[in-house]
């Protein structure tokens, strides 16, 4: 309930976002000056994102923290009988701390066999990078960064307040002109861009050659400043985040409340591949050389049904399992 509750408010602010990105008229301005040989670009807004897009961000973070922490409660009850200050410190267990962990398992899911704290444990966002290290690769820490450390450390901030879509250089600028012509770019030195600010500015050399350049680009909204440098729109932040809930919700439900039985996963792996058969055979046939007749597009025809047919069958059978 809480996930279908997420992506209809992710449907929303994906919807709200286009809409004012369009009637703001969200995007950058592109200032020549020949004599200088320039290119300014500035980031134009004729307003603030409204309040409401931060609403329903924290409506989406709201229902995907509140899915994790209901397999959580699921699997301490499936534990044993719990005093009611043991169920008051029930959450799904978070933290980007590898040293941290066993006082975070043993707060937050009291009670719980350790083989099925340890499917919690190969949730946590430092997990493969522990793994990596244990065989001596070097690792880039990169536990911040994870989508469910996102979605814990901006679910606890939007307790106290909403968070708010940052207008700011998220996405990228570019620059088409005539070969032979010496560019530089120079970025603005602004920690949080606003409808005004400068974020860079082109130098073509020679400057006559200005009038040549033909610029463009896109803005969008990000829910960090960290965010927008990277490129990450808030959008795909929390399509990120969504899809991290849903592999380890489902990973709960499968390894320790076994909502769904090995013979049912079984028939999914089947189902899946004579999916992934069928979309081969019809790409094998586009692909290979042929002649467009009567006779290919039969073949065509029954391969598209065929591939239709067995994408279909998998994912009714996967909504019947999960939903």
């Amino acid at each position: 309930m809480k996930q279908r509750q997420a992506d209809e408010h992710l449907r929303r602010f994906a919807e709200d976002c286009a809409e004012y990105v369009r009637v703001a008229n969200v995007g950058f301005r592109f200032d020549r000056d020949p004599t200088a040989g320039t290119i300014r670009v500035t980031l134009q807004a004729d307003a603030e994102p409204p309040l409401s897009l931060g609403a329903i961000i924290g409506d989406v973070l709201h229902n995907l923290r509140s899915a994790l922490d209901s397999v959580a409660w699921a699997t301490c009850e499936q534990a044993g009988p719990l005093t009611s200050k043991q169920q008051s410190r029930i959450y799904c267990p978070i933290t980007t701390d590898p040293a941290k962990w066993d006082e975070e398992a043993e707060g937050k899911l009291p009670k719980v066999d350790p083989a099925h704290q340890e499917v919690f444990r190969r949730l946590q966002p430092w997990f493969w990078d522990e793994e990596a290290r244990a065989l001596g690769v070097p690792v880039v820490p990169s536990a911040d960064k994870h989508p469910l450390a996102r979605l814990h450390r901006l679910a606890n901030i939007d307790r106290h307040r909403v968070p708010h879509p940052v207008l700011a250089r998220a996405g990228d600028t570019w620059l088409s002109g005539p070969e032979g012509v010496a560019v530089t770019l120079t970025p603005a030195q602004v920690r949080r861009a606003k409808p005004g600010d400068v974020v860079l500015e082109w130098r073509i050399d020679p400057p006559s050659a200005v009038s040549e350049f033909h610029p463009s680009g896109e803005a969008v909204l990000a829910l960090s400043d960290e965010a927008a440098q990277h490129r990450r729109s808030a959008l795909h932040e929390l399509q990120a985040m969504q899809q991290e809930v849903i592999r380890a919700t489902r990973r709960v439900e499968i390894d320790v409340l076994e909502v769904v039985k090995p013979a049912e996963l079984d028939e999914l792996d089947r189902l899946r591949e004579a999916s992934d058969t069928a979309a081969q055979a019809l790409r094998a046939l586009e692909d290979a050389p042929h002649v467009i007749d009567a006779a290919y597009m039969e073949r065509y025809g029954r391969a598209v049904e065929a591939d239709l047919a067995a994408r279909t069958a998998y994912l009714d059978r996967w909504r019947e399992l999960f939903d």
